[in-house]
């Protein structure tokens, strides 16, 4: 496939995802975003540990005494802001990328605040009456400074970055509609300091084989294994959800697979957006 006909695809995906009304919940995300994420399986100790996003965290905090975090798709900021108010908040740096500024309440779908529920829980009603739970108010404005909030096209605004600019990527909700998910991979891990960690929920990769078939989750961890790279991939539980994510700890320089080439644009309905697929060449 002609690297113009993927450059013309990514624009229009672009300007398509910069026009689309996402529902309130989406932009604003809960502060229980990192329960969310997928999990990294460490299987470089006698017995495979389980790290979360808090345990990564914890470990770059008490190692290097600041942990920078990106975050893919932050929407109106307010998880990456809550995180700078927690317990680790004065040790944590936090940059934030979005397909449009949503900091402000007038930049977002208007919601009214409806009531309060049983637990004290604040409940607020879109415009088409359906009450949306978030656990905090959603009509508050993000107060991130233009520094660390960056509005722009993933795949493009991540080359921006230096390599080893953060020790930990996270996303959420947002890699479902990124148009090339293995070109921002690689992005993400030039970006991440050695040893950092990404937890991308929601990240999928469509890989056909030379007899059309779309490989597993499973082969396709074989894949990153057989060059060198650890990689969580595939399905897990988020009671009372299952997700799909991908989770990864750097270890090379450089996230290079040649055996995985572009093989076409296809349109997910899913998604409502274009996205890219990849062949295997064995």
């Amino acid at each position: 496939m002609a690297a113009r006909t993927i450059i013309s695809g990514q624009r229009e995906s672009f300007e398509a995802m910069q026009a689309r009304d996402f529902e309130p919940q989406e932009i604003t995300r809960s502060d229980n975003t990192g329960y969310s994420l997928p999990q990294f399986i460490d299987r470089t100790l006698f017995l495979p540990r389980k790290i979360t996003f808090d345990c990564a965290l914890r470990e770059i905090v008490q190692k290097k005494g600041l942990a920078r975090v990106l975050d893919i798709g932050c929407g109106a900021g307010f998880w990456s802001e809550d995180l700078l108010g927690g317990k680790m908040g004065e040790s944590i740096e936090v940059f934030g990328i979005t397909g449009r500024d949503y900091r402000r309440t007038d930049q977002r779908p208007p919601v009214e605040f409806s009531r309060m529920d049983e637990e004290g829980r604040p409940m607020f009603q879109d415009s088409g009456g359906r009450h949306i739970y978030i656990g905090y108010p959603l009509d508050r404005n993000s107060q991130m400074d233009n520094e660390h909030y960056v509005v722009g096209d993933i795949h493009e605004v991540l080359g921006d970055f230096e390599e080893a600019s953060f020790d930990i990527a996270v996303s959420y909700q947002a890699c479902r509609y990124l148009f090339d998910p293995l070109r921002v991979l690689k992005q993400v891990y030039r970006t991440l300091d050695y040893r950092g960690f990404a937890f991308l929920e929601s990240f999928q990769l469509t890989i056909f084989t030379n007899d059309r078939e779309i490989l597993t989750p499973k082969e396709i961890k074989g894949i990153f294994a057989k060059n060198g790279y650890d990689v969580s991939i595939g399905y897990y539980e988020d009671y009372p959800h299952t997700r799909s994510g991908l989770s990864l700890r750097k270890t090379k320089p450089r996230l290079h697979i040649p055996s995985i080439v572009y093989n076409d644009i296809t349109y997910s309905e899913k998604e409502g957006c274009k996205k890219v697929t990849y062949a295997f060449n064995q």
